[in-house]
């Protein structure tokens, strides 16, 4: 018998491949996924690393209710504070001109 944790584990790895069906592809959903291309031998680990992120309240409204639209407009009953994060990481990664606007802004909010 497999413990919570095991399903845990075994559904995260199931998230992690699934794709979505080729009526729901958006333009955000096309962005390529990227792997990093390692020349060392050592095995790569494919257990999804989780992160946690802390957010002001406000932002956290605007965030949810930004979510609510996304949706909306997928025609999905929601889409996930992880499907957003993922995407923008990928877009982050991908996109040279994103990327700049984004050190801009830690540049400004920081100071330096």
């Amino acid at each position: 018998m497999s413990t919570a944790a095991d399903k845990a584990r075994a559904k995260a790895a199931r998230i992690a491949v699934t794709r979505p069906a080729e009526g729901e592809v958006t333009p955000l959903d096309e962005t390529p996924l990227l792997i990093p291309q390692s020349n060392d031998s050592q095995p790569v680990s494919v257990k999804p690393i989780r992160i946690s992120l802390d957010l002001a309240p406000a932002l956290f409204d605007q965030l949810t209710e930004w979510r609510t639209r996304a949706a909306r407009q997928l025609g999905r009953g929601r889409v996930t504070n992880a499907d957003a994060l993922r995407v923008l990481v990928r877009l982050l990664l991908s996109d040279e001109e994103l990327t700049a606007r984004v050190v801009a802004s830690l540049r400004r909010e920081s100071g330096s």
